[in-house]
């Protein structure tokens, strides 16, 4: 999980914990604050469960050639430039 880890610090997000089985990261700024708990249920495979109330925050840099990304937002809307 060390790049997954490494990229969410990067991006300014706070690691609130870590154990074997998850990491817990947490943003926060002017407009609110979010968590993001990340597992990894088999190499190479992560899922990552977002609970954001927040309005706007540092855009999330990712490595598309490595990564699929599914997006989901019970409520609100999330937008990327890709």
């Amino acid at each position: 999980m060390e790049w997954v880890d490494s990229t969410l610090e990067e991006q300014e997000m706070k690691l609130l914990c870590r154990d074997n089985i998850c990491s817990v990261f947490q943003m926060k700024n002017e407009t609110g604050e979010g968590t993001a708990t990340i597992y990894q249920p088999y190499p190479g495979i992560y899922v990552m469960y977002n609970d954001f109330h927040i309005a706007s925050c540092p855009s999330r840099r990712v490595d598309y050639k490595r990564t699929i990304l599914i997006e989901y937002c019970r409520e609100g809307r999330i937008e990327w430039e890709t």
